[in-house]
């Protein structure tokens, strides 16, 4: 075989493993899932926080953000422009899609999302303790948004300051920004071919946040959420930015699932704060809804001999009685491993589903991993 000839079957080759390695991307859909569906009371709601629109620095106006919200499937969106509720004249429903407006405020300790507070007739100083008291004192609560930021300056720094504030223990700013560039370039690459697959390939595991969120959690309660983050754009230089990626692949990425007692009402002013409310206590749970659906998923406590209509379940504080079994599954992917954690600290595992006695107090928590991923589903 002379060298030209065999150039030419090497490229052939390449080109074959190139155009089915883009069949299989562009085939690539959420995981299938296995079990049965909780039958806990509970209703569960998704729905995103933590997204930017052309009121701030994001690319896309409030009522594109919305249809967004819409075409993803989503109940509920929270728009939190920086150091603005110029949007709240778009709060309420639209076409069933419950719309709240908080803010995110920016301060000497990093970025703090306020939600469920009114515009206020003030500026906020800038100062984070300032922040946290102005947005309790509006009615509301705070989040630290991205608060393991690779960029330094968006870093969350007042670790001691007091409650009560959560954070962002999944951020879609920071889990972009601490991939390889190889991978960024892939994600480019590969976005034609399947938007969710190309940006959820790009994500790192959020190991430092949810390190971080154990260490708030051995001193108080705080809640835990996945901040979308979405601006629909990439900057390239100062005046230019990429339209990528789009805010319905932002959406149907990861989102909070909150858990209600009933299903909304369509009436904002009783909904949003109910959702608010859970939000604020932890009774919510992250998914990463790209790699499979997360809407069937469970974490409940319950006594022996006990059957309620609705069991202990996320953010709830459980009384330490003997006998106290904590359940975990629902409807996963197939072979999903479940960890329980207490205090940060990995107690038990199984594959499916989890039927454990609890081990005295703590702050008990699961996460749920797929073979093959590092991201916790």
């Amino acid at each position: 075989m002379t060298r030209r000839r065999a150039l030419r079957v090497l490229i052939l080759v390449v080109a074959l493993g190139l155009g089915l390695a883009a069949f299989r991307v562009a085939r690539w859909r959420p995981l299938p899932l296995v079990g049965e569906l909780p039958r806990d009371g509970y209703v569960r709601v998704p729905g995103v926080v933590h997204v930017h629109t052309t009121l701030s620095d994001g690319a896309a106006t409030p009522e594109e953000v919305i249809a967004a919200a819409r075409e993803a499937g989503l109940r509920f969106v929270v728009i939190t422009d920086h150091n603005n509720l110029e949007a709240k004249k778009w709060e309420g429903y639209h076409d069933g899609v419950l719309v709240l407006v908080g803010t995110e405020i920016s301060t000497t300790a990093g970025h703090v999302l306020g939600l469920g507070i009114p515009d206020p007739v003030f500026r906020f100083s800038g100062d984070a303790r300032d922040a946290l008291d102005d947005v309790r004192d509006l009615g509301g609560v705070a989040f630290a948004a991205h608060p393991t930021s690779p960029r330094p300056d968006f870093r969350w720094t007042g670790w001691d300051l007091p409650g009560p504030w959560g954070m962002e223990v999944m951020n879609g700013d920071t889990e972009w920004r601490g991939s390889a560039r190889w991978k960024l370039a892939r994600t480019l690459a590969l976005y034609p071919l399947n938007h969710e697959y190309a940006v959820l390939e790009s994500w790192t595991a959020p190991t430092d946040a949810l390190a971080r969120w154990d260490e708030v959690l051995a001193r108080r309660p705080a809640a835990g959420i996945v901040g979308t983050d979405a601006h629909g754009r990439i900057p390239v230089r100062k005046d230019e930015a990429l339209r990528f990626p789009s805010y319905t692949t932002l959406f149907r990425l990861a989102s909070n699932h909150v858990l209600l007692n009933r299903d909304l009402t369509l009436d904002a002013a009783v909904d949003s704060p109910a959702l608010v409310r859970a939000l604020a206590v932890g009774r919510s749970y992250v998914g990463l809804d790209a790699l499979a659906p997360a809407n069937g998923f469970s974490f409940t406590a319950t006594l022996p001999g006990d059957a309620p209509a609705r069991p202990w379940s996320m953010g709830d504080v459980v009384p330490p009685e003997p006998g106290l079994r904590l359940r975990a599954g629902g409807r996963l992917p197939a072979h999903a491993r479940l960890t329980l954690r207490r205090d940060g600290r990995s107690i038990a595992e199984a594959e499916g589903a989890l039927d454990v006695e609890a081990q005295g107090p703590g702050v008990y928590r699961v996460e749920v991993r797929v073979p093959g991923r590092d991201l916790p589903w």
